[in-house]
């Protein structure tokens, strides 16, 4: 893990904050089963940090919950998305 040097400018620090939200968005909000990607539609929401705090996220992580449960359902399945926190 590599830390933002002191004294960043904005720019700098825009690219921090976005690989911070994305890892928070693929590590443990929005996971799938291979545990170390992250799909590329979550990073097309951090282009603006403006649009990106007016989404639902709540209402996405939900969503996002309920699909993967749903195919979880499936007797093929062997493992769900995402880690299991009890």
């Amino acid at each position: 893990m590599q830390h933002m040097p002191a004294g960043a400018d904005p720019t700098t620090l825009r690219q921090y904050t976005r690989c911070y939200i994305l890892q928070m968005i693929g590590g443990y909000l929005m996971t799938d089963k291979s545990n170390n990607l992250v799909h590329i539609r979550w990073l097309l929401l951090l282009t603006n940090f403006d649009r990106c705090r007016s989404l639902s996220w709540s209402s996405a992580v939900f969503s996002w919950t309920y699909h993967s449960s749903y195919f979880a359902a499936h007797r093929a399945t062997r493992d769900i998305v995402g880690a299991c926190h009890y």
